[in-house]
């Protein structure tokens, strides 16, 4: 089993296992009708974990080799790394072939992963980047194959940190933190003019620089639309390739994605930025329950959320009434569109809601 594989059933094992049994069998029924393939092994998984609480004890790849700092990659050599993910690491590098100095942001596939699946949306993220060109957009610089084989991106290297920190940290006013946000829209309009659908917006890919500018990573799992079918729904395995607290409903019922998937995303991530919370609030933190909420629950209104928070014990009361009563009106009623859960009662598009 591979890499990519594996975390997909683990996504879903994690899912079931939240489930008391007569919830469980009805999903996995679901998931059976939709992918006999991917019923069938979770079936045999949970018949595993019912025999022994031991079965996923062992690790099914190794983990990134120690070491590789110091090592070069084509004309860069890795300095250290600045993160990883389900498809690739992200290395900070400096070019050492003697024809120019300059640091990177270098994007390779994980160690020892070898899926061709993967390889696949590694060139699709190169061809992606290479027709975008946006002052809020992390640019590519380089991409090729290494002495081994192994293809690279080099990208801008951004110093800053997600806008959600960001703004937690520095507690900026509104106004600041909806210039962020439009920001993020222009850019995210770009993108769609382009026809490309980011599919994975969240803080931790929009980055806040030290001057206040707004850089936009990782187009890993973006979508072409031009190149694929606008009306083709993802198979259930491909569920988890985004991240779960920032998606869509028509991503969690794997769906076909569209421009509209990302206003959903810009609205949670704008939500975050406004209060400082997610717009769900949960019975117990698990994934069971995050796709429960962005499936079912209704989102609160912003100027709500804040009201009730002034009420906890401890709670900056003043700054948090101050701020609700800030957001009461056309942010609560702006943010109450982008989270529609039918798409077509969402913005038309990022620049109708960053006009808004």
């Amino acid at each position: 089993m591979d890499t990519a594989r594996w975390q997909q059933l683990s996504s879903w094992l994690d899912q079931l296992l939240e489930l008391a049994p007569e919830a469980r069998q009805l999903r996995l029924q679901r998931v059976s009708a939709q992918d006999p393939t991917l019923g069938r092994e979770l079936e045999y998984l949970l018949q595993q974990e019912a025999d022994s609480h031991e079965f996923m004890a062992q690790p099914l790849w190794t983990a990134t080799p120690p070491g590789r700092a110091g090592s070069e990659v084509g004309p860069y050599r890795l300095l250290h790394p600045l993160g990883e993910g389900g498809m690739g690491e992200v290395w900070l590098a400096e070019r050492c072939d003697g024809l120019y100095q300059r640091q990177v942001a270098l994007k390779l596939l994980r160690s020892g992963v070898a899926d061709p699946g993967l390889r696949q949306r590694f060139g699709r993220e190169r061809q992606i980047l290479a027709r975008l060109q946006h002052p809020h957009l992390a640019q590519l610089l380089d991409a090729g194959v290494d002495q081994h084989g192994q293809p690279y991106l080099a990208l801008d290297y951004v110093e800053g940190e997600p806008i959600s920190d960001y703004c937690r940290r520095l507690q900026p006013p509104l106004e600041t933190r909806l210039q962020l946000m439009l920001q993020v829209c222009a850019v995210v309009s770009h993108a769609h003019a382009n026809l490309v659908v980011h599919r994975d917006l969240k803080p931790s890919n929009i980055l806040v620089r030290a001057d206040g500018t707004v850089k936009l990573l990782d187009f890993g799992i973006a979508k072409l639309l031009d190149h694929d079918d606008p009306n083709a729904a993802h198979p259930a395995t491909e569920i988890r390739a985004f991240t779960l607290h920032y998606a869509a409903p028509e991503q969690v019922r794997g769906e076909a994605v569209t421009t509209l998937t990302d206003v959903y995303s810009l609205g949670v991530v704008l939500f975050e930025v406004v209060t400082g919370h997610k717009p769900y609030r949960l019975r117990r933190h698990s994934d069971a329950e995050w796709e429960r909420s962005i499936l079912d629950v209704q989102a609160p209104r912003a100027s709500a959320l804040l009201q009730r928070l002034a009420a906890e014990p401890g709670a900056p009361r003043r700054a948090l009434l101050r701020q609700a009563k800030r957001l009461r009106g056309d942010l609560d009623v702006l943010l109450e569109k982008a989270l529609q859960k039918d798409p077509q009662q969402r913005y038309s598009s990022a620049e109708a809601l960053a006009g808004d």
